[in-house]
């Protein structure tokens, strides 16, 4: 177990939300993310109450030594064993990074199509190493997370594509978080492009991708996307600004 000192004497009344969606490790390596982690971590050191990372789903490319996804689907041929460290190397740095900025550090699993098993054992590895971080680590397709005052709901994005059906399922599994709610954010990755859009009480915003492309998506025409990384800043009362890096 790692325990971090809180290093900031004054807090701002700000929140951090840093959404790992379709990271892809084993097809990327740590040096290709060198100067996202970077930019990561200049934005955790302005301090904030509370910082939110999401394991937002294919962290890891694959999901076995036999390079298939969970289905079986055999994809790109990685190094498993070197994007298994890859991927700690990167995440490792930067929880403990937010632990000496932030007095309360959370982060969320999310089951992708990818390597949720794989993703699954992974978060457990760093809840047992990361004792004053908050884990919500239940095996489940849909998800609430508090952010300050605010609500996250969280999905990766591959089972319910409709941002309408997401926005009936959240309201229904979770009334009383949402009745609780300053504002409402529904979160998906998946498509690694991105989309937003306002409606019905919540703001969805379907996440940017960091990872170069996959064999799949040159093959199908997906890859003309932007890629990148988006962060999200927010106060007592709203979302203040998304980040782009």
């Amino acid at each position: 177990q790692t325990t971090i000192e809180l290093i900031c004497d004054e807090i701002p009344k700000e929140y951090l939300l840093i959404p790992l969606a379709d990271m892809h490790f084993g097809l990327n390596t740590k040096e290709d993310y060198e100067q996202l982690k970077r930019e990561i971590a200049d934005r955790i050191m302005n301090g904030y109450e509370e910082i939110l990372f999401t394991l937002h789903g294919d962290y890891f490319h694959v999901d076995n030594f036999k390079n298939t996804t969970e289905k079986g689907t055999r994809i790109d041929d990685v190094d498993f064993e070197q994007g298994i460290k890859d991927g700690y190397e990167f995440i490792s740095g930067l929880l403990e990074l937010a632990l000496k900025y932030s007095p309360n550090v959370k982060l969320a699993y999310l089951k992708g199509n990818h390597a949720p098993s794989v993703d699954y054992m992974f978060m457990l590895l760093l809840e047992a190493k990361y004792p004053q971080i908050k884990f919500q680590g239940e095996i489940e397709e849909f998800k609430h997370m508090w952010l300050g005052p605010h609500s996250i709901f969280l999905h990766h994005g591959d089972k319910v594509k409709s941002p309408t059906k997401l926005h009936q399922i959240m309201t229904a599994k979770f009334r009383k978080e949402w009745g609780d709610s300053k504002s409402c954010y529904l979160i998906t990755g998946h498509m690694h492009h991105e989309k937003s859009l306002s409606f019905a009480g919540v703001t969805w915003y379907q996440l940017q991708s960091p990872s170069k492309a996959t064999s799949y998506e040159k093959d199908n025409g997906f890859n003309t996307s932007e890629s990148g990384q988006m962060l999200f800043e927010f106060n007592e009362t709203k979302r203040t600004a998304i980040y782009y890096i």
